[in-house]
């Protein structure tokens, strides 16, 4: 059961690089498009920019902290105590949920980056 979850654990580890990477990029466009905004959307985007570089460097936090847990799953002094063990799947199931949660704040970034740039093209 311990391996199935550290083998989830990595799997999370590259999500949370994939998802850190499309932080990156979003923060990275709106810094393109805050340039070439019309004015009265300048600060928004700048606003955008600011929170992808912050959930990007979540991610970047997340992703330290599975590994930190990954290597307490594989200490011989946290295994061999099924109430740790537990806890230590839990806070992992935790990960995962927050993963999902950041991709879910991703697409509604993005969403929103494109309704910018179709509102300043209906001006």
């Amino acid at each position: 059961l311990m391996n199935q979850h550290m083998e989830r654990t990595e799997q999370m580890m590259q999500s949370m690089n994939r998802l850190r990477e499309r932080a990156n990029k979003l923060s990275k466009d709106f810094g393109r498009r805050t340039e070439q905004s019309r004015v009265q959307y300048r600060e928004e985007r700048r606003f955008m920019q600011q929170m992808s570089k912050s959930v990007g460097a979540m991610t970047g936090e997340m992703k330290m902290s599975m590994e930190r847990l990954q290597k307490m799953m594989q200490s011989r002094n946290m295994t061999g105590d099924a109430q740790m063990e537990q806890e230590m799947l839990q806070l992992n199931e935790h990960f995962r949920s927050m993963g999902e949660s950041v991709e879910n704040t991703l697409t509604i970034m993005e969403r929103i980056n494109n309704r910018i740039g179709q509102m300043e093209s209906a001006q």
